[in-house]
């Protein structure tokens, strides 16, 4: 799961929309490297106060899959892209939540 600055499309700098990138394979240190699922939405979540977030994935190996609420509420996805190509997520390595743009990590 992660909230990015929102410069990225049509989302303006500083929004924070929410995501989910599942890794399936280890990247190269960015995080759309390697065998991904990543999911994002335009809804902001810098809004000054407390939200409730979450992302749910189906272990389809598909976008479609991951499904990302905020505060109770089913968002539209506009920005999917990556593939598993056939493989899984199923593994024994810890969970990272958040992460830097350049591979460090925040546990």
């Amino acid at each position: 799961m992660f909230i990015d600055n929102g410069d990225v499309a049509s989302a303006p700098k500083g929004s924070g929309r929410f995501g989910l990138n599942l890794q399936a394979t280890v990247s190269n240190g960015t995080p759309t490297s390697g065998n991904y699922l990543l999911v994002d939405s335009l809804v902001s979540v810098n809004a000054g106060a407390w939200h409730f977030l979450v992302a749910t994935y189906d272990g389809s190996g598909q976008t479609g899959g991951i499904k990302l609420y905020v505060d109770g509420s089913a968002v539209a996805r506009p920005h999917t892209r990556g593939t598993l190509n056939g493989l899984t997520t199923l593994n024994n390595v810890p969970v990272t939540i958040g992460l830097a743009r350049h591979g460090s990590r925040r546990v």
